[in-house]
């Protein structure tokens, strides 16, 4: 029953990630102009920030680290480059095919705004974080009562040499 219900949020998880990504193509699609990339890039952006909370600082001591800065930066240019790219492909299937559909621009935007809240009622990225820890310390105690077994073995082998 669990894992139904992981598999089930997994798929609503999927499916509200098209309605983000689906935003950016019909903007190309629609023949928005470059500046609708700023705003997608925000809408990904926090997209990111919603959904994993624990990856971004909480204090603003935290934003003084470089490394930290340099991780932030890295996120938001990678998430500038993949609406740049679905924007692209947006354009560039309007332009082979010779049809630019004639929607309001704030249709698009819409769609992938309302993906960030419709995600956030279907994951618990606190959950899936302690989800993990779990994973992990069930690992590392395995891996302690395999390197146990192996001692054991090894003292109750008798030795030939």
């Amino acid at each position: 029953m669990a894992n139904t219900r992981m598999f089930d949020r997994a798929t609503l998880l999927m499916s509200a990630m098209a309605l983000l990504y689906f935003g950016p193509l019909l903007a190309g699609l629609g023949g928005a102009g470059w500046p609708a990339v700023y705003a997608f890039a925000m809408i990904f952006t926090l997209w990111l920030i919603v959904l994993r909370p624990q990856a971004w600082p909480r204090s603003a001591a935290q934003w003084c680290d470089p490394a930290v800065l340099l991780h932030a930066l890295t996120q938001v240019v990678a998430q500038c480059l993949l609406v740049a790219v679905l924007f692209g492909v947006g354009r560039g299937i309007g332009g082979t095919l010779g049809a630019v559909v004639g929607w309001p621009a704030w249709f698009p935007l819409s769609l992938s705004f309302l993906s960030v809240p419709l995600a956030r009622l279907i994951w618990d990225p606190w959950m899936a974080e302690e989800m993990e820890r779990l994973g992990a310390e069930a690992a590392e105690r395995a891996a302690r009562v395999e390197m146990a077994n192996d001692e054991v073995a090894a003292t109750a082998r008798p030795d030939a040499a």
